[in-house]
């Protein structure tokens, strides 16, 4: 009876351990260490600051272009999510693929004047009245911007600039 008792009590001693370990690691390194896409944190889903800011800016550009430059983030997805298009829109979009399967690429790619794609600066400078949002990498290093979102770890992740 002893032994039972003693392996009980270790049983469940591992388990409040283990469920404390659990909830450590989600709770505060977690949100520290993966914290954007690129260290597979995209479940953060830090896209979702800024989609409040690129509607504030969608009736002032003729043309956003929202980057698409990391294979983890489907960025038109997280935009139908967060301003809650109906989903039938879509559905009638894909139906008029009768000789192709759909992909991501072709539902979300342009969703209104809003374009998902990788930026390229060098051609994208020359657009007129667009806005492009994309990460800092993608843009000279001393470019102004007009906003940005930062990630929890206080580093700037997207950054909204102006075309001529």
């Amino acid at each position: 009876y002893r032994l039972i008792t003693l392996i009980l009590l270790s049983l469940m001693t591992i388990y409040v351990f283990n469920v404390y370990l659990f909830l450590h690691q989600y709770f505060v390194h977690s949100p520290r260490e993966f914290t954007s896409e690129f260290d597979n944190g995209a479940w953060y889903s830090t896209v979702r600051d800024a989609i409040p800011k690129v509607n504030l800016y969608k009736d002032e550009y003729e043309r956003i272009i929202f980057t698409w430059s990391s294979a983890k983030l489907v960025p038109g997805v997280y935009y139908l999510f967060y301003n809650k298009v109906d989903p039938r829109i879509l559905q009638a979009k894909a139906a008029l693929w009768i000789n192709e399967s759909p992909s991501y690429r072709q539902i979300y790619d342009n969703i209104a004047n809003i374009e998902f794609r990788p930026i390229n600066w060098e051609s994208d400078k020359k657009l007129k009245n667009t806005l492009l949002v994309g990460y800092p990498s993608e843009f000279p290093k001393d470019i102004p911007t007009i906003n940005q979102t930062v990630l929890p770890n206080g580093q700037t992740h997207f950054v909204f600039v102006e075309t001529d």
